[in-house]
């Protein structure tokens, strides 16, 4: 859910350059999107649906008032629709900033200003549910998967689980980008002779990034081995929250959208961040200070893993099935 700034309509924004929350007069109305931050709802204060909205494959748009009754255009002065762009009446075409997208044809209305990045199709689109195109040019597509290769026990508590961070096209000018990933981490440990945590619920934030090649057309993943190394004999819960986002490096030092400078990269994760549990960041650049460049528009992504994990080493009888683990991963 998202909110309107009530002299111009205009949402504030929350992850994603186009996932609308809430009106920036905070007075609603509020945007509920699906997996596209295409609007499918506006309700008021109170939960009210105020107006929701329909789509066929291509972004054709459907209005409905609150009972479900059609409406041929919106009574609420809504212009977002389809995957969170705004949607011109008048013209019946959605605004992708460098050009309109046609939902009736299901292509862009003119040629993609920067060439032939996205395929031979200079007026193609590529709105699938992994893959966005907020500007009109080219589609990114981050991807991340995680596989837990660790079988703990209480002789060996230490969890190891493999990120893979991946993109379906190289999104740059240049051929250097960078994914960034922001971890929020809890953990919570007790000693088997103490009744309360010794660290009761601790949270901790950092950012640490990795520098991806673009060599002869090919490109790697990023790899991201996540350790947990609990304490012996104690007990206690895990839990860590990313978000992953894929940055393009300016190769002339001119920064258009979704790109950072060279220098800012260097600048903003300087170091080894401190974390909590036995949790490192290792030798990657990291840092515990939110990157100036995190919430700039344009970045590919985000993408989201989501990790649970509970021990307890102080009970005989439960030694041999001690853990309570689970993690997915989406695109958001």
């Amino acid at each position: 859910m998202v909110a309107l700034n009530s002299s111009n309509r205009k949402p504030i924004r929350r992850t994603g350059i186009d996932d609308s929350v809430i009106h920036a007069s905070n007075r609603g109305p509020y945007y509920h999107r699906n997996q596209q931050y295409s609007i499918t709802a506006l309700t008021d204060s109170s939960a009210v649906i105020k107006e929701h909205y329909a789509y066929d494959a291509y972004g054709g748009l459907s209005i409905f008032d609150g009972s479900g009754s059609s409406r041929s255009a919106t009574a609420e002065g809504n212009r977002y629709a389809y995957t969170g762009r705004e949607w011109d009446e008048e013209l019946g075409l959605y605004h992708y900033r460098a050009r309109m997208y046609d939902a009736i044809s299901g292509r862009f209305c003119s040629r993609d200003p920067i060439g032939f990045i996205d395929g031979h199709n200079l007026y193609q689109c590529n709105f699938v549910l992994s893959s966005a195109d907020p500007y009109g040019t080219k589609t990114t597509e981050l991807l991340v998967t995680s596989k837990w290769l660790s079988r703990e026990d209480c002789d060996n508590p230490n969890t190891h689980i493999l990120y893979t961070f991946s993109l379906k096209a190289w999104p740059c000018r240049s051929k250097l980008g960078f994914f960034i990933q922001e971890v929020n981490f809890n953990c919570r440990v007790s000693s088997c002779d103490e009744k309360k945590p010794e660290r009761p619920g601790e949270n901790h934030r950092y950012w640490e990034g990795w520098p991806i090649v673009r060599n002869r057309g090919k490109f790697p993943p990023a790899l991201d081995n996540g350790l947990i190394d609990p304490p012996p004999k104690t007990r206690g819960k895990v839990s860590a929250n990313r978000i992953v986002k894929f940055f393009c490096v300016s190769p002339d030092n001119i920064r258009q959208p979704g790109e950072i400078l060279q220098s800012e990269m260097h600048r903003e994760l300087p170091q080894r961040a401190e974390t909590p549990c036995g949790v490192t960041s290792g030798s990657l650049p990291a840092t515990n200070d939110e990157p100036a460049y995190w919430s700039r528009e344009g970045a590919a992504g985000p993408a989201f893993t989501s990790l649970r994990k509970s021990w307890n080493c102080c009970d005989c009888i439960k030694r041999q099935k001690f853990v309570s683990r689970s993690i997915r991963s989406k695109a958001l």
